[in-house]
């Protein structure tokens, strides 16, 4: 999963934008509450990237995908009430931790990449999901509340997208920043008047 504060610097000065900081770090670790992350030489049940503006969560592979989407949704719609809309992407794929330079735990793969680009398709509280994470949920669950929304573009790579939304949660817009937009086959219209044959000149 990946999250971001949409349209963070219109917060301005140092104050907002610590309090928009403080906001999501808070609305994250109470919604989480239920699970361990971070905490060396044992098995975790998550791994948080703080990015500045948003983070990157991976999540273990024994999460279920229904309580994925069930955080997701409480976390927007928590940031949401208190002024600080956010956008939310999720992806099933390969991560792999770290230890990164400060020696605490990083991510890195295309699980927490892709999760990265599809958020970034996003607008003002949506939740954006991979095929990779919707389409075997969707197989197994049927959720109506997933919506195929076609292919995205990022940074060269294309990606199936699914916009997660119901009335109490998400933004049931798709988003229209790098989609792509299918060609339309020019179609040549044959006339119905048939040509007349040339009668053979005499030598």
């Amino acid at each position: 999963m990946f999250i971001d504060i949409v349209r963070f610097t219109r917060y301005g000065d140092n104050a907002a934008l610590k309090e928009a900081v403080r906001a999501l770090e808070n609305t994250i670790s109470d919604v989480l509450e239920s699970l361990e992350w971070d905490i060396e030489d044992q098995d975790n049940d998550a791994v948080m990237l703080p990015t500045g503006d948003g983070y990157g969560i991976g999540f273990a592979a024994d999460i279920p995908d229904g309580h994925v989407l069930s955080y997701a949704a409480e976390i927007s719609n928590k940031l949401k009430e208190r002024g600080f809309p956010v956008r939310i992407g999720i992806n099933t794929g390969p991560c792999f931790v770290y230890k990164d330079l400060n020696g605490r735990l990083n991510l890195t793969g295309w699980g927490i990449v892709d999760a990265e680009r599809s958020m970034s398709c996003g607008e003002k509280d949506h939740i954006i999901c991979t095929a990779a994470f919707a389409e075997p949920y969707n197989l197994s669950k049927s959720d109506r509340s997933i919506h195929d929304i076609g292919v995205y573009k990022i940074k060269g790579r294309s990606l199936h997208l699914y916009n997660y939304y119901s009335e109490e949660f998400g933004n049931n817009a798709a988003p229209q920043q790098n989609k792509v937009h299918k060609r339309r086959k020019k179609t040549v219209r044959k006339s119905g008047k048939k040509k007349a044959r040339k009668k053979p000149r005499k030598g």
